[in-house]
């Protein structure tokens, strides 16, 4: 599991993304591959004078965290924590002021023994924050690797109705191994989208399949993968999506 930031203050959000690059490093000596995680949002300081944020990141198995606000400044190294609760509860009771469901963080929460505290110092008006983190994804008894990303959102986001896209990049495809998306998630929520590349029609990007989702209000995104060797690869049989949100 890994985990876009919590704000606190919860300040609006104009948008914020995510793109996942996992490099394929159970290929070359390694027992587990990893995926790399950079979010990027867009926080609105709407005060006359700089603003304190801290960024919240629940984890599970997350190895590295960083975070830095505008691309000129150097990223500052988080160290895991034990999660505290405390400061998530009144991101919980703002959610449930708005009429929000604040099921899908109260579940984060729960699966996460740890979290990640950064901070970043906001100028009046809208700053770009980065927040990286580094997860590996080791495989199943039936060799399928399987990357879950869940997003804690927060009122601020959801009240500005401000647009969440997440882009999965997997590894490109080798001479003695072959990479198949095996299921993906699909959001139920009207206006919810999803894009697979490589699959279904559509070309792969710059030769490297890849799934892509947009929501304001989906809580979590899933894929599962395997690498098929070259010779005498079999038929892989049609690929379906899962339905729901896990």
């Amino acid at each position: 599991m890994a985990n876009i930031p919590v704000a606190i203050p919860d300040v609006p959000v104009l948008w914020h993304n995510a793109v996942v690059d996992i490099e394929p490093t159970s290929r070359y000596g390694l027992d587990r591959d990893l995926s790399s995680i950079n979010s990027t949002l867009c926080y609105v300081n709407p005060s006359a004078e700089p603003l304190a944020l801290a960024l919240l990141a629940p984890s599970q198995a997350e190895t590295e965290c960083n975070v830095r606000r505008q691309s000129r400044e150097q990223p500052v190294h988080q160290e895991a924590q034990a999660l505290d609760p405390a400061p998530y509860r009144p991101v919980l009771a703002a959610l449930a002021a708005g009429g929000w469901n604040t099921g899908a963080l109260e579940r984060i929460l729960e699966r996460s023994p740890r979290h990640f505290v950064g901070g970043a110092r906001l100028e009046p008006g809208p700053q770009v924050v980065r927040f990286h983190t580094r997860v590996p994804i080791p495989a199943g008894a039936d060799g399928i690797r399987e990357l879950a990303l869940a997003v804690p959102m927060s009122a601020g986001p959801l009240s500005q109705g401000a647009a969440l896209s997440i882009v999965v990049l997997l590894p490109n495809d080798a001479p003695e191994y072959q990479v198949e998306v095996v299921d993906w998630s699909v959001e139920s929520e009207p206006g919810a989208q999803v894009w697979v590349y490589g699959s279904e029609g559509r070309p792969k990007l710059a030769g490297r399949p890849a799934l892509a989702w947009s929501w304001v209000r989906g809580p979590f995104v899933g894929l599962k993968y395997r690498y098929r060797a070259t010779r005498g690869r079999g038929d892989a049989g049609t690929r379906r999506p899962s339905t729901g949100s896990g």
